[in-house]
Parts: C-alpha cells; sequence; structure tokens
C-alpha cells in the first residue's frame, strides 16, 4: 500500500509542476523566442540553435542543442582575461538527458 501511495505522490507532484512551469514541449517551443530576444537585446551576439525533424512525416522539430556567445563576454574575454580557457562538462540525467559544456577564462589580475 505504501508504494502505491509514492506513486500518487509522484503523479500528483509531475502534474503541479506541469500546470505551474508548462510541459517541456512548451518550454522547448519558447526556445524561438528567447534566442530571438537574446539576439535583439544583446547586439552583436552569437545565438545559434539546432534542432533534427522528429521523423514521423509530422514536420515537426526536435531540440538538439544551443550555443550562446555574449558580445559584451566575447569582448571582455578577449581584451581583459589570459588566453587561457578552461572546459567543463557534466552529462545530464533525467527525461532530457544530455551533456552540458562550459567555457571559463581566468582574470588578468587572477
Amino acid at each position: 500500500m505504501l508504494k502505491g501511495n509514492k506513486q500518487a505522490i509522484y503523479r500528483a507532484m509531475k502534474k503541479s509542476a506541469s500546470m505551474i512551469e508548462g510541459s517541456d514541449d512548451e518550454q522547448h517551443t519558447m526556445l524561438w523566442d528567447c534566442c530571438q530576444e537574446m539576439k535583439r537585446t544583446n547586439p552583436g551576439s552569437i545565438v545559434v540553435m539546432k534542432t533534427t525533424p522528429v521523423g514521423d512525416g509530422s514536420g515537426l522539430l526536435r531540440f538538439k542543442r544551443i550555443y550562446v556567445c555574449f558580445e559584451a563576454l566575447k569582448k571582455g574575454f578577449s581584451e581583459y582575461c589570459r588566453p587561457v580557457i578552461g572546459l567543463d562538462g557534466c552529462h545530464l540525467t533525467g527525461p532530457r538527458s544530455g551533456i552540458l559544456l562550459t567555457a571559463v577564462g581566468r582574470d588578468g589580475n587572477n
């Protein structure tokens, strides 16, 4: 009986999170608007989103990856940071698995 209660609680939590935050699919459709807004409000920034066709002939696209490089960060790195880049990555788990990669620079004044 306890196992059934845990499953009911999990379903209720998942449903309430979906009602508050929206589903993953709804969140991904907002990425197009987010990319356009980043380009509009940060002139010179690079924002590239890649998608792939779902493959069932529906014409839908599946999110694959996103690359964001803000102009202010690019300029600050090239003018004020040491020419060293550290890369870090981690594997994401859950319904949307993948890899998150980040690049980090070192301030010239430590």
